[in-house]
């Protein structure tokens, strides 16, 4: 799983970050929805606790995670897209629990109950739309007056 994400991060590099962020958590859901027991193992790992897997098999994806987002953050610092004055590493792990309660909230149902970001009268779409335009107001580089 930790080689994948790797893998997959330079699939996203040289994207605008806002394109990179949304494919990326796509992605992510599309493959752990193919994946179910794997997902369901990393999910109950995650959510319910277990210190041993959770050092040991969760923390070691969780860290690739967040440094996939970091990277994608930086690129867009570089390519002027995001504000150079801002905490990478805060920023980096902001947007990546942000990405994890989207993404694992449309993989475990149950997940969905309680963040509630999915319902009969709001689809996916239109809550990633708004959490991304939410991220980039902070985020973005803002016009020169």
């Amino acid at each position: 799983m930790v080689s994948m994400l790797r893998m997959g991060s330079a699939y996203y590099k040289g994207m605008p970050v806002r394109q990179a962020l949304r494919s990326y958590l796509i992605d992510g859901i599309r493959i752990s929805r193919s994946q179910k027991s794997i997902t369901k193992f990393l999910t109950v790992s995650a959510y319910q606790g277990d210190e041993q897997i959770g050092e040991s098999v969760v923390k070691p994806i969780a860290v690739v995670m967040r440094e996939v987002v970091r990277e994608m953050l930086k690129d867009g610092i570089i390519r002027g897209e995001i504000r150079p004055d801002i905490d990478l590493e805060a920023a980096s792990r902001t947007v990546n629990v942000l990405l994890i309660a989207l993404g694992d909230s449309q993989i475990t149902p149950y997940l969905n109950i309680y963040f509630q970001v999915t319902d009969k009268d709001v689809a996916f779409d239109r809550t990633l739309e708004t959490a991304l335009d939410i991220l980039f107001q902070g985020l973005a580089m803002k016009p020169s007056c």
